[in-house]
């Protein structure tokens, strides 16, 4: 069987790790998100603490000495991403592979941003593929799209299943409960990592 597992909301806590970033930035909360508004969404930008960073500075926000702190914390919060990971991954991937399932990371985001994530991830060995695309997902999977094995899809983002699934016509689908569950109307049933990983693990 092919499994694909997103990283962001699937495999880690994302939201914690978010939460590190106003204060990185000195920012509040609000006013974090807002700068997000400004620099990124109003222009349809994928996110990147870095690149926020050389914007605040470029902007007359900070000067340079702050910028290279506020870099260096960056790279520092990149380098944890393992404390981020839920902990029910790794017997859940080790378990994946000793059934001789092939597992495939697929992220979505600025490339930057999720390459550094990954590159210290301990999990990241359990995978037999690594794609991060700023693209949709569904270009990055043109690979499997004549494969004949099964496919499960484990992610948070309910468009992009409905996406995923109906590009490659066939598959089936557990999706993590987050904020991007709620993109598109769906019935899949929403489920947490942990409940997740006993539902695979009891099934596949």
């Amino acid at each position: 069987m092919i499994i694909i597992f997103d990283l962001d909301h699937t495999l880690m806590n994302s939201e914690k790790f978010k939460n590190c970033l106003p204060g990185i930035f000195k920012l509040t909360k609000k006013r974090f998100l807002c700068e997000i508004d400004i620099y990124f969404k109003g222009k349809k930008d994928l996110y990147s603490p870095l690149k926020h960073a050389v914007l605040r500075y470029k902007n007359g926000k900070i000067n340079k000495k702050s910028y290279v702190k506020t870099k260096n914390k960056l790279f520092y919060l990149a380098k944890s991403t393992n404390s981020y990971v839920y902990s029910d991954a790794d017997r859940l991937l080790k378990k994946l592979r000793q059934k001789n399932n092939y597992l495939l990371l697929l992220s979505h985001g600025n490339c930057q941003w999720q390459r550094l994530k990954i590159k210290g991830l301990h999990i990241k060995g359990y995978f037999d593929r690594i794609i991060i695309t700023d693209k949709k997902k569904t270009a990055a999977l043109k690979f499997l799209k004549n494969k004949k094995e099964d496919i499960l899809i484990v992610n948070d983002s309910s468009l992009e299943n409905k996406e995923m699934l109906d590009f490659l016509g066939r598959g089936r689908a557990i999706l993590i409960k987050s904020t991007h569950s709620y993109e598109i109307k769906h019935n899949y049933k929403l489920h947490s990592f942990k409940q997740a990983t006993k539902v695979i693990m009891n099934n596949f």
